[in-house]
C-alpha cells in the first residue's frame, strides 16, 4: 500500500521542496521497505511529463502509434498547471509493480534534481532503506511545436492557437515519449544497487 491522491509543493525554496520531499520518503518507509519511485520531470511539468505519467500509468495506449487530440486531452493534467505549480511534486498513481509515479516541473531550477538526488542518499543512510529513486528527464522529446505552443497557452492564455500547437507537438513526440518511459521502467527494475537514478534522455532528442 502507498500513499495516494496527495500533491507535495514548495512555493518559494528548494529547501522547502527537500522538506516535503523527506516528507514523503519517510512515510513511504513505514508503509512498505522496498518501494520504488518514479519522478518524470521537465521544465513545465504539465506537457511531456503528464503524457509519460500516463504511458506509465498504462492510462494510454502501449504502443509508438501517434496519439489522437481527444486521447491527449483527456491526459490529466496535461496543459493544465501554471508557474504557480513549478516546483510540485504531483503524485500521478501507483504502477502495475506497486510503484509510485510522481512528474515536477522545475522551470530554470536546475540543481532541482541533483538537490534531490543528496537528500535521498543522505535519508538512506540515517533511515537504512532499500528503495530505489529514478528521476526521469522528458525535456529532449519536447518539439518546436510544443514549446511554442505552451508558452502560448500557458503564459499568454492564447489558447486558441496554442492548444492546436500543442497537440500537433505532442502527436509528433508521443512515440518517443512512449519508449522513454519503456527504458525508463526497465533500468528501474535492473538497478544493480544504485538508490538513485537519474536518466537525462538526451537521446529521444
Amino acid at each position: 500500500m502507498m500513499i495516494t491522491g496527495q500533491e507535495y509543493s514548495y512555493k518559494s525554496t528548494v529547501t522547502e521542496l527537500e522538506m516535503e520531499y523527506m516528507t514523503i520518503i519517510v512515510l513511504n518507509k513505514t508503509i512498505r521497505d522496498d518501494f520504488m519511485m518514479y519522478i518524470y520531470n521537465d521544465y513545465g511539468g504539465t506537457h511531456t511529463t503528464s503524457l509519460a505519467a500516463a504511458y506509465h500509468l498504462k492510462q494510454l495506449p502501449q504502443s509508438e502509434r501517434k496519439l489522437t487530440s481527444e486521447e491527449i486531452l483527456h491526459v490529466k493534467y496535461f496543459n493544465k498547471l501554471t508557474k504557480e505549480d513549478a516546483g510540485k511534486l504531483i503524485f500521478r498513481g501507483i504502477d502495475e509493480d506497486g510503484n509510485s509515479v510522481y512528474t515536477i516541473g522545475h522551470k530554470r531550477e536546475k540543481l532541482v534534481v541533483p538537490s534531490l538526488k543528496e537528500l535521498t542518499l543522505l535519508l538512506e543512510e540515517k533511515f537504512h532503506f532499500n528503495e530505489v529513486i529514478v528521476f526521469s528527464n522528458t525535456s529532449p522529446t519536447v518539439p518546436i511545436a510544443m514549446s511554442i505552443g505552451g508558452y502560448l497557452s500557458r503564459a499568454l492564455k492564447i489558447d486558441f492557437i496554442g492548444v492546436p500547437l500543442l497537440l500537433i507537438g505532442a502527436k509528433q513526440c508521443c512515440d518517443n515519449i512512449f519508449r522513454l518511459v519503456e527504458n525508463t521502467k526497465q533500468i528501474g527494475k535492473a538497478a544493480n544497487g544504485e538508490k538513485v537514478i537519474i536518466l537525462e534522455n538526451e537521446v529521444y532528442k
